[in-house]
């Protein structure tokens, strides 16, 4: 087997591992989601099945895949590249695009946590006032923007229609699968089977939701010098290979235009995809 042999056997290797490695996340998410839709009551709500595999926010993560395979396809079918730099460029489009997809995702998340936090304030203020509680959540709802309101709008319209109001709240915290939203429907189920005050709680909640989102700000915050030294490193050898190519390009062009040149310039390319991918999983702190 000569060098390119190996190299595409050693993409499809990683690719492999790669499927494998996300399939069983995935499978780990959904059977921690299901066991903590076990403990919870049962009544008037969606099945663990209907459950399985829910996320918040909706996940695309089949896109960066097909923008590998089509940047692939045209590098091959366009521009006529050999296999080696096709397979490298296109493995490195799809992990770029995985990271963007999943930083755009990260960011809805944190807008939607954010907007809760601020519509649990507005609810604390309603409640001291002197306002029941669905006119609160009606207030909150009214001052909120999307994509929070949508999901308050139909909490309070369910309560309107007559439907349980402990159900319609639990309800929440199915479509948006957070700990927060679990947390914030939890206390206000807690709330209309108990009574009681409920603003103090809603503050302590809407506290804790805060502090949550400072934390993980700090998180991000110490994993960006990791994230930038990566990338410095990257740009570099890039920077390098324009440099060497202006000054000469005549080896240059000579080492691309060989079959020894392209497979290692392909395995290249894709050892930088799997080391990005690496150290933004390493730099990713769960709490």
């Amino acid at each position: 087997m000569d060098i390119r042999g190996v190299f595409i056997l050693g993409i499809g290797i990683a690719c492999v591992v790669l499927v494998l490695w996300w399939s069983r996340r995935l499978a780990l998410r959904s059977a921690a989601h299901a066991r903590v839709m076990q403990d919870e009551s049962t009544q008037d709500r969606s099945s663990p099945d209907k459950l399985k595999g829910r996320t918040y926010p909706p996940r695309y993560r089949l896109v960066p895949a097909a923008l590998g395979a089509l940047t692939g396809g045209g590098l091959w079918y366009g521009l006529g590249l050999a296999l080696p730099f096709v397979a490298g460029s296109g493995l490195m489009v799809g992990i770029l695009g995985y990271l963007l997809e999943a930083i755009v995702a990260e960011k809805r998340l944190r807008r939607i946590e954010i907007q809760l936090a601020e519509a649990i304030d507005l609810m604390v203020g309603a409640l001291h006032a002197g306002l029941s509680l669905s006119k609160a959540l009606d207030t909150a709802r009214k001052e909120s923007k999307q994509p929070l309101r949508r999901y308050l709008g139909g909490l309070v319209r369910k309560i309107r229609l007559g439907e349980n109001p402990a159900s319609a709240v639990r309800e929440l915290g199915e479509l948006v699968p957070l700990e927060t939203f679990h947390l914030f429907s939890l206390t206000l189920s807690a709330q209309w089977w108990t009574g009681g005050s409920l603003a103090p709680t809603l503050a302590g909640v809407g506290r804790t939701i805060r502090d949550r989102i400072e934390l993980s700000r700090r998180v991000q915050t110490q994993s960006v010098e990791a994230k930038v030294s990566v990338i410095g490193v990257l740009a570099i050898s890039y920077v390098l290979a324009i440099i060497l190519w202006r000054a000469n390009p005549h080896p240059i062009e000579s080492f691309f235009a060989s079959e020894f040149g392209t497979t290692l310039a392909g395995a290249a390319i894709a050892l930088q995809a799997i080391g990005i991918l690496w150290i933004n999983r390493m730099s990713q702190v769960k709490f």
